[in-house]
């Protein structure tokens, strides 16, 4: 489909405490908004919005850009086909005003693209807004995510864009991210905030001559598959120190847990997953559903 105005999932008109699912398996799908219109999951409060690219094509022109987390709950899947997001690619951000929403997006495969010229990638961006990104998972994953802006002013890998009180994770477990521009944090971390980039048996590859990590980044948190830093041959450098974790995090038999009873049922989409009890904290998990 193209020529679409605006696309929300849920819809704009309709979106609080609503919920919708897109599952893409073939075809393409080109989003082409007019006037800088995002495609938006979850786009309202209390809203919840999933898409699922399995394979085929979905194609965001430089008109318009996506959004993960708008205001409400969302959820972008990845494991197959292509995703070209040539305008900015925000998760943990909001829709209008008010306060970012939870924003997960997970690839395991594929190849995605997302900003061109001086459009970046926003991990976590509005007041309080929450954003995790995984680039695989422990259960593995071969995704190549490629950070395609070329802007030393407006480009690259951005933690907390919009707001010092926004939270943004991104876990490289496996597969390979590719920046042209570099990796920083715009804001100082402030409140509930925080900007984690977590190294985790993935790579960390340059796209271009410019320094792949900047002196003003998240925290750079090497966990235990480590982390591979491949400059392809550029003149690059990682500016922020490598740091050693303070904590174990969980390393299931498989990469996978699985929730015998309690888990629910009915989900039109992978739900927002938290972790909580015990002793440690700041654990992060992604769901997997089967039939619903």
């Amino acid at each position: 489909k193209q020529g679409f105005e605006a696309l929300a999932i849920p819809h704009n008109g309709n979106a609080s405490n609503g919920s919708a699912a897109v599952n893409q398996s073939s075809g393409t799908f080109i989003a082409d908004a007019n006037g800088g219109i995002y495609l938006q999951l979850g786009s309202g409060l209390n809203a919840y919005g999933c898409y699922n690219l399995s394979g085929g094509t979905l194609s965001i022109p430089n008109q318009s850009g996506m959004r993960i987390g708008a205001t409400g709950t969302g959820v972008l899947l990845q494991s197959g086909g292509t995703l070209n997001c040539s305008r900015y690619f925000a998760v943990g951000t909001q829709t209008g005003s008010g306060n970012g929403g939870l924003g997960v997006a997970t690839f395991t495969g594929g190849t995605t693209s997302l900003g061109a010229a001086n459009y970046k990638f926003i991990v976590g961006d509005k007041i309080n807004g929450v954003a995790v990104v995984n680039i695989g998972t422990e259960a593995g994953g071969s995704a190549t995510v490629t950070s395609a802006s070329t802007s030393s002013g407006n480009g690259g890998v951005d933690f907390l864009d919009g707001s010092g009180t926004a939270n943004g994770t991104l876990n490289l477990n496996s597969g390979t991210l590719n920046t042209i521009y570099n990796i920083y944090r715009a804001n100082t971390p402030s409140g509930a905030g925080g900007a984690n980039f977590n190294f985790n048996g993935g790579t960390l590859q340059a796209g271009g001559n410019n320094n792949l990590v900047s002196a003003t980044a998240p925290n750079l948190n090497v966990y235990k598959n480590g982390a591979v830093i491949d400059s392809q041959g550029f003149t690059t450098a990682v500016l922020s120190p490598l740091l050693a974790t303070a904590g174990n995090g969980i390393y299931p038999s498989g990469g996978t847990l699985t929730i015998s009873s309690g888990g629910g049922d009915g989900y039109i989409g992978a739900p927002y997953v938290t972790v909580s009890g015990g002793s440690g904290s700041n654990a992060l998990a992604i769901a997997t559903t089967s039939g619903g």
